[in-house]
């Protein structure tokens, strides 16, 4: 996944059992959103999704500029994120997360930005 500084995603990918979403805007707790709060930062991150199934995933990302900019110019920023699979038989701290807030069962969020669609 890659985002430009607004959040909006510029390029998007797939990865085994999980595909992003492509509609509406998508959980603010995605280690993507979080490099962008701090630029050269590298960030490295296990996530879980709801659902009975909890998939978990192991997320790198980092933002930077996305050229070098002229002088007296301001970069351009992007953010990125590498999702991969949870390893096998790995146990560990993990950061609930979601797809994006309208699909999202967790009520006690306090990343909520709109009500979800499918709480109870």
């Amino acid at each position: 996944m890659i985002c430009d500084a607004s959040g909006a995603p510029v390029h998007l990918q797939p990865v085994a059992g999980f595909s992003p979403p492509r509609v509406g805007g998508a959980c603010p707790l995605w280690p993507l959103y979080r490099a962008l709060a701090a630029p050269g930062t590298p960030i490295r991150e296990e996530v879980a999704l709801p659902g009975p199934q909890g998939d978990r995933l192991l997320c790198f990302a980092v933002a930077g500029p996305r050229e070098v900019p002229a002088f007296g110019e301001m970069p351009v920023i992007e953010a990125t994120m590498l999702l991969l699979p949870w390893p096998e038989g790995q146990g560990g701290a993990v950061r609930p997360i979601g797809l994006g807030c309208q699909v999202c069962p967790r009520s006690d969020c306090t990343a909520r930005r709109e009500p979800s669609l499918i709480e109870g």
